[in-house]
C-alpha cells in the first residue's frame, strides 16, 4: 500500500540537537578544560628552518582532500534532497541548514576581525609554541625583491602580517570552517530529510529507501569528519620537529589528548543527528509490520521474517559499518603517533 511521508515541523527540531551538543562542548572547553595553555618556548630546539615545510606540505595536502570531500557531500545532498525531498520543505531544511551554520560563521567573523586577540583552536597546545614554530617558514607571495617580508602584501584575501605562514594557516583554518558548516549542515538536515519521501512506491519499499538514505549519510559523516580530524592532527603536529627530544614526549602526549578531545566530540556529533532519525524510522517500520501482518501475528520472528522480505532488515555487516562510521573520527584521533 502505497503511503506518503511529508517533513513534519517536528522533525526539524532534531537539528536542536547537534547545536546543544557544540554549546555544551564549547562550555566545557571554556570551563572545564584550559584553552589557553601556557607551553614554555624553551621546549623548542635549534633546527633547520626547512623542517617546518613537512606540517605545512601535510597541512595543504589534506586541505585539499577535505575541500574535495566536502564538495562531493555538499552535491550528493543537493542530489538526494532534490530526488526525494517534497519540494515544499525544500524552504524550511534550507532555513535549518543555515542557523545549524551560525555558530560557526559567528566565531569566523570574530578571527577575522580581531585576528591578532581571537582564541584559536590552537591555544590548547601552546600559542607561542605554534606561532614561533611557523615563523621559522616562508611565502614567496609575501616577499620582496630583497626576500624581505611584507606585511601588508595581500595573498588572495589576508594580510600577510609578520608570521606570512601562521596567517596562511589561521585564514585558511578559517576557510575550512566555513565548508565544514556547510557539511555538517547538509549532513544533518540531509539526515533529517530521511523521515520524508516523495515517492509514491508502496510504503515498504519507501520505507527501505529511508533507511538507506540514513545509512548513507551516516557513512559520509564519518568520511568527512575523519577527514577532519586528520586535518586538524596535521597542524596540531606541525611544531613537532622543533620539540626538544627531552620534552618530546610529553608535548606528544598533550597533542594527542587533545585530539581525541575533539575526535569524541565528532563521533558525538554524529550520534546526535543519526540515532534519533533511526530510532523514528525504527519505529515507522515496526507499526507497518504490524499493520501488515496483523498486531496478534507480529510475534518478534514474524516481524524479522517482513523486514528481510522487504529489505528492511540490520545485518550485523550494516550494523558494523554504521558503528565504523561514527567511531572512525575517534579512531582517526588515536593515529596521531603516526605522524611524529
Amino acid at each position: 500500500m502505497a503511503q506518503s511521508f511529508h517533513l513534519k515541523k517536528k522533525h526539524l527540531l532534531l537539528a536542536v540537537l547537534p547545536i546543544l551538543l557544540f554549546l555544551i562542548f564549547d562550555w566545557m572547553l571554556k570551563n572545564l578544560g584550559q584553552p589557553d595553555l601556557d607551553v614554555p618556548i624553551e621546549i623548542l630546539q635549534d633546527a633547520p628552518a626547512y623542517l617546518e615545510s613537512i606540517g605545512r606540505n601535510r597541512f595543504i595536502g589534506i586541505m585539499m582532500l577535505y575541500f574535495a570531500a566536502c564538495l562531493i557531500v555538499l552535491g550528493y545532498y543537493c542530489w538526494d534532497v532534490r530526488q526525494h525531498v517534497p519540494r515544499q520543505s525544500w524552504i524550511a531544511l534550507a532555513i535549518t541548514a543555515l542557523l545549524l551554520a551560525v555558530p560557526v560563521f559567528q566565531a569566523v567573523w570574530i578571527h577575522q576581525t580581531a585576528a591578532e586577540t581571537a582564541s584559536r583552536a590552537y591555544d590548547q597546545v601552546g600559542r607561542d609554541i605554534v606561532s614561533q614554530t611557523m615563523s621559522f617558514g616562508e611565502m614567496q607571495g609575501c616577499l620582496d625583491v630583497e626576500g624581505v617580508v611584507q606585511p601588508d602584501t595581500r595573498v588572495l584575501f589576508w594580510r600577510c602580517g609578520e608570521n606570512p605562514v601562521l596567517s596562511m594557516r589561521n585564514n585558511m583554518g578559517d576557510v575550512v570552517n566555513i565548508f565544514t558548516a556547510f557539511v555538517i549542515a547538509a549532513l544533518v538536515t540531509g539526515s533529517i530529510s530521511t523521515l520524508s519521501s516523495s515517492s509514491m512506491q508502496p510504503r515498504e519499499i519507501v520505507l527501505a529507501q529511508m533507511q538507506r538514505r540514513l545509512r548513507i549519510y551516516a557513512e559520509l559523516s564519518g568520511i568527512v569528519l575523519t577527514l577532519g580530524m586528520v586535518f586538524t592532527l596535521t597542524w596540531m603536529h606541525w611544531p613537532m620537529p622543533f620539540i626538544a627530544d627531552e620534552a618530546r614526549s610529553g608535548y606528544t602526549a598533550l597533542v594527542n589528548s587533545v585530539l581525541f578531545e575533539f575526535g569524541a566530540f565528532y563521533s558525538l556529533l554524529i550520534v546526535t543527528f543519526y540515532l534519533p532519525v533511526a530510532v523514528i524510522q525504527s519505529h515507522w517500520i515496526l507499526k507497518a509490520a504490524q499493520l501488515s501482518i496483523g498486531h496478534t501475528n507480529a510475534t518478534p520472528d514474524a516481524v524479522s521474517k517482513w523486514r528481510l522480505q522487504y529489505g528492511l532488515d540490520t545485518s550485523h555487516l550494516k550494523s558494523i559499518r554504521t558503528l565504523l562510521a561514527v567511531s572512525a573520527p575517534s579512531l582517526a584521533s588515536l593515529a596521531g603517533g603516526f605522524l611524529t
